[in-house]
């Protein structure tokens, strides 16, 4: 073999090493926005509403965790998708509520026997919304439950990609 060739076939092997590691990489970032939709997307459907505030209030961060709490009571959806839509592998993300009653709602420490709260409904009886110190509406937390079902959103995310057609072609 010629220096020539020799190089030649080494210029092959770096351009099908470099759409290799490209190809992989948009397969990574892939399942990372496919698991972040679906944990925000469970994390939304588990948490009770009564105003939309909290539901409101979960927020996405990229390599930096959210501070702060909005005035918000709409459906935060379409604006986390829409921030998930840049997420990349390799960055810490992070989906998080910091209205100081999620905590409360998470691990059940409202007061035993309720002191009154709850609200009234839409003929007008008085609802209770805690029971043992939990949520009635999301007894189990909102976070933790979401967390239960990490690993399957992972392998969802995995099978999409692979059902897409990623396949390594030189």
């Amino acid at each position: 073999m010629t220096n020539a060739q020799a190089l030649a076939q080494n210029k092959l092997f770096l351009v099908n090493m470099t759409r290799f590691v490209a190809q992989t990489k948009a397969s990574c970032d892939q399942i990372v926005r496919q698991v972040l939709f679906d944990l925000q997307y469970t994390l939304g459907f588990y948490t009770p509403v009564d105003t939309g505030r909290l539901r409101s209030n979960w927020q996405f961060g990229a390599g930096e965790i959210p501070t702060g709490t909005l005035d918000s009571t709409d459906d935060p959806t379409d604006r986390l998708r829409a921030q998930i839509a840049g997420a990349t592998a390799g960055t810490i993300h992070y989906l998080v509520n910091n209205l100081p009653y999620a905590a409360v709602i998470e691990y059940g420490q409202y007061p035993n026997p309720p002191k009154g709260g709850g609200r009234k409904d839409k003929t007008g009886k008085h609802v209770t919304l805690s029971a043992g110190g939990y949520s009635t509406q999301a007894p189990q937390g909102m976070v933790r439950i979401t967390a239960i079902e990490y690993k399957q959103f992972l392998e969802q995310g995995v099978q999409k990609v692979k059902a897409a057609g990623f396949t390594w072609q030189p």
